[in-house]
């Protein structure tokens, strides 16, 4: 297919066919060393973040294109740009994309493979990437397990025949390599918090046996399960013969670094309203907790 105009070449897979056009000014030695540095910093480097960064730093400079952009995929098949490196990077995190927009980038997620586009009419680019003034684009799907997580863009604005099929399949593999890593990242990052669970269940377990204490028991089991979801407060209500009693709350005191939480003073009474997240007709001696992600200070009998 002609790679003129508005005509799309598409590359499926880690295609080795390689037919005549414009070499990569690179051999395959330089590409295999790329590869390996990637993987090699993926192994030192935790966080995503950082790994797209140098995904995004050391494809540049490898395909001597004007800039990399990397796209998250989000719910509705909408595309969020989060990082990039090269022409107008600090501008790029934020743009959105539909999948259903006729653009390069939207056209390689709806088909899942590696498109190139040069001789780029101006007319034809999408309005979130027109201020980037291409050229020549190039958009390689990231998928993980048949299913499409992202996608990475590489442009050039002074070359308008840059890319070929011989570019095209190179960045297939390294699209398939950054799936790899980010997939991988994310089941470790799954693995800690499942054992972070774990490890406050088992802290709420000891607390429940360890101490005669009911309050205590009950202040140390607020704690735990703020800590458990992740959220700013956990108010824990308890109710014997006549209506809730809020017997602790435990909350994020982020101004006073030196008081992890706030404790309720106990025995507080609580009306039940018509519409209280607890049932009235049936009575409970266990407490019940309820969370809330509002400020610790718009509840009164917080200290």
């Amino acid at each position: 297919m002609s790679a003129r105009g508005e005509t799309l070449n598409q590359l499926e897979g880690n295609s080795s066919r390689f037919p005549e056009g414009r070499a990569l000014p690179n051999s395959e030695d330089p590409f295999q060393k790329l590869l390996l540095r990637i993987a090699s910093a993926a192994s030192h480097r935790s966080d995503t973040s950082s790994q797209i960064q140098l995904f995004c730093d050391a494809t540049r400079d490898f395909f001597q294109v004007t800039g990399v952009y990397f796209w998250r995929r989000h719910a509705g098949d909408e595309l969020v740009g989060e990082q990039a490196d090269g022409k107008m990077a600090d501008r790029f995190p934020g743009i959105r994309l539909l999948s259903q927009h006729s653009a390069v980038t939207a056209d390689a997620v709806r088909s899942r493979r590696t498109i190139f586009v040069n001789r780029v009419p101006p007319g034809s680019v999408s309005p979130a990437l027109r201020q980037f003034e291409p050229l020549a684009l190039l958009a390689a799907p990231l998928v993980v397990f048949d299913e499409v997580i992202g996608a990475v863009t590489f442009l050039h604005d002074s070359d308008e025949d840059f890319f070929n099929e011989d570019l095209a399949a190179k960045a297939t593999i390294l699209a398939g390599q950054l799936s790899s890593l980010l997939e991988a990242a994310r089941l470790r990052e799954a693995s800690r918090e499942e054992h972070r669970r774990a490890e406050i269940l088992t802290e709420v377990a000891h607390a429940l046996h360890g101490t005669p204490d009911v309050s205590a028991v009950i202040e140390s089991l607020a704690d735990r399960l703020r800590l458990l979801l992740r959220t700013r407060l956990v108010s824990v209500l308890l109710r014997r013969e006549g209506p809730f009693e809020l017997r602790a709350v435990s909350a994020e005191t982020t101004p006073i670094p030196s008081a992890p939480r706030m404790i309720a003073k106990p025995s507080v009474s609580l009306p039940i309203w018509p519409n209280a997240p607890f049932p009235q007709e049936k009575s409970s001696r266990f407490p019940s907790a309820a969370t809330s992600t509002r400020s610790p200070t718009s509840f009164p009998p917080v200290c």
